[in-house]
């Protein structure tokens, strides 16, 4: 909003101020908000091109990403030695440590020009795979390399906390902490126009602009982690029986949805 309030002409302020308001009183609703985005395309368009600063970094000009890279390390590095550091010293103390639950995650990463792109508009691992650490009182200090997302987050604290409730798109992770196995989890991730599939090593990506969803990227991410070599059309029974499996999670969803 500081963008919107400084160096805007009135009539593009106000403009970009009614969708941000349209967006804010979707209430979190993902359909209505993708439903308002596309009503208002080119006012996105105008508003990036004419006042994001990330859109006139040249990606194929290292020292303009590295220089973007370090500003980024030195705010994680402000973090560590900040705010994160008072707060790990806070819940150190005995009174508190005995009972808390302690989870440090973010919401996305960040990417500098690994596929084309200053930002985190894609889906790509860069953007998708973040830091998630968690201290659980009476849960000895371990590294668990099962992937999990978000969703799990939340039903992981109410199990924690014995509290029953549901249902999630997420499960409890609970179990991984006493060295037990959630299985070959199908996980999702989303932005308004895209969705990655994740099974075990395979990750597809789906064009979710039409009525009708299209896988369009497949990455064995063991082979190729830096996803770099689309292999969907040598591997469609494969892609087939991940969208059917969504399909079937998206109607659990639905069904349980209140």
């Amino acid at each position: 909003r500081s963008d919107l309030a400084n160096g805007v002409h009135e009539a593009d302020r106000l403009r970009y101020e009614a969708l941000l308001q349209s967006l804010e009183a979707s209430g979190g609703n993902h359909e209505k908000q993708k439903h308002i985005i596309e009503q208002s395309p080119a006012i996105l368009e105008e508003y990036r091109l004419k006042y994001d600063p990330l859109i006139r970094v040249d990606v194929n000009n290292q020292r303009e990403v590295s220089y973007l890279e370090a500003m980024y390390d030195q705010k994680i590095h402000e973090l560590d030695a900040g705010d994160l550091r008072e707060l790990l010293a806070f819940v150190s103390k005995d009174a508190i440590r005995k009972n808390t639950v302690v989870i440090i995650t973010s919401d996305h990463g960040e990417e500098f020009g690994e596929h084309g792109y200053i930002n985190h508009s894609t889906l790509y691992e860069s953007n998708t795979r973040v830091v998630f650490v968690m201290a659980v009182p009476g849960v000895n200090s371990r590294t668990i390399n099962d992937y999990v997302q978000s969703a799990d987050i939340t039903p992981t604290i109410l199990d924690l906390l014995g509290i029953r409730s549901g249902p999630f798109q997420g499960v409890s992770l609970q179990p991984l902490f006493m060295g037990g196995w959630l299985g070959k989890r199908l996980l999702v991730a989303d932005t308004l126009n895209k969705q990655t599939l994740r099974l075990d090593k395979w990750k597809l990506f789906i064009d979710k602009r039409t009525s009708e969803s299209v896988p369009i990227e497949l990455y064995n991410k063991e082979a190729d982690p830096a996803e770099v070599h689309n292999v969907l059309f040598t591997h469609m029974a494969l892609v087939r029986t991940m969208m059917h499996r969504y399909d079937q999670l998206d109607k659990r969803w639905q069904s349980n949805a209140p």
